[in-house]
């Protein structure tokens, strides 16, 4: 059984490689983004060529009302020894676009056991000063998902993990002795599109009120996601094996993450 969890996000930097595995440390930004993205409620479009995040991306509380150092997408894995996977800038992108995100990659478990689910993810800690993204301004996100026919992954979710979803280092809370009622932590505010259709570019646009907790760990407290937003620790959307043992195979698309 698996229980320890951390998200290993592996990301390239010109020659130098960085690993984040879930902790709060400040990274430069990763390069300009595209002049032409200046929406400050896009979260990226990826027509930079670049996994970063926009850098005027609005987020309340903070100078100039932007984000202080901006996040950029990656691959998260619950356990890397199971799950392998690569995170790419890819052609084409959706609407007509030049570019987009792309997963590939896959998860081999032999376990069966509920503590043996498994996922590969791309992964975005949205404001990398202090680990918590305040998405305050708005009432929602939208994006596009694009799943390949040769993906047989037994489950798709976007998910937005808070502070008190996920346990230390901070600013994780669950587990702690200041929060003792959470005590099963990785309930996150979710999305499941599990059933998408295939090869084709999918839009779906959320309200963070339609958003609930899955149900298998302990609820937060105040329970609804619009009571949390100062609090958004990551953006992600994950595939996983539903603790099955077999051969899955990821291959997905992602493109204009947006709030609105």
């Amino acid at each position: 059984m698996k229980s320890n969890f951390k998200i290993f996000a592996l990301a390239t930097l010109g020659a130098a490689g960085l690993v984040w595995v879930g902790c709060t440390t400040q990274i430069a930004p990763f390069g300009a983004y595209n002049p032409a993205a200046s929406n400050p409620a896009l979260v990226s479009n990826f027509e930079s060529g670049l996994l970063k995040e926009n850098v005027l991306l609005y987020e309340v509380g903070k100078p100039s009302n932007h984000v202080v150092t901006a996040g950029s997408f990656a691959a998260g894995y619950f356990d890397p020894l199971l799950a392998t996977g690569t995170v790419v800038i890819a052609s084409p992108g959706a609407n007509g676009s030049s570019k987009a995100c792309h997963l590939s990659g896959t998860i081999d478990d032999p376990e069966t056991s509920p503590g043996g689910y498994d996922s590969l993810s791309i992964t975005d800690p949205v404001e990398m000063s202090g680990g918590l993204y305040n998405a305050s301004f708005f009432t929602g996100i939208q994006f596009y998902i694009k799943v390949s026919s040769s993906d047989n992954a037994a489950s798709r979710q976007f998910t937005m993990p808070i502070d008190q979803t996920q346990p230390p280092p901070a600013p994780g809370v669950c587990g702690t002795g200041a929060y003792p009622n959470l005590t099963h932590c990785y309930d996150d505010f979710l999305f499941d599109y599990t059933s998408i259709a295939r090869d084709q570019w999918v839009l779906f646009r959320l309200n963070f009120s339609d958003m609930k907790q899955g149900g298998y760990g302990s609820p937060v407290n105040p329970p609804d996601l619009n009571s949390h937003l100062d609090k958004i620790m990551y953006l992600t959307w994950s595939e996983g094996n539903a603790a099955q043992a077999t051969h899955f195979i990821m291959d997905f698309w992602l493109d204009d993450v947006e709030f609105f």
